[in-house]
């Protein structure tokens, strides 16, 4: 298991990308969370396996249908135990 930190930033606000990315969570059994950040990107805290987090990662890369993600960082952070569920924050 592994965690990860990620903001994303280009037209990532208002076209559905934070349920995108929980959908996304659910069909690839990752858990955390997803929120829109004052300064418009969207920031996730995303915790799996290295494979799922791995096709998860390429999947909020290509984004939702309106929207399109110009930057995207990820970093390692510390696991969370007791993480269930995907949630929009």
């Amino acid at each position: 298991m592994k965690r990860l930190l990620i903001v994303v930033s280009g037209r990532v606000q208002g076209v559905g990308f934070r349920y995108f990315t929980h959908e996304c969570a659910n069909r690839f059994s990752v858990s955390g969370w997803v929120r829109n950040e004052y300064d418009g990107t969207v920031k996730i805290e995303a915790q799996g396996t290295f494979s799922n987090l791995e096709i998860f990662c390429t999947k909020l890369k290509e984004g939702p249908r309106f929207g399109s993600v110009h930057n995207f960082q990820s970093y390692e952070i510390e696991c969370v135990s007791d993480d269930n569920g995907f949630s929009i924050v």
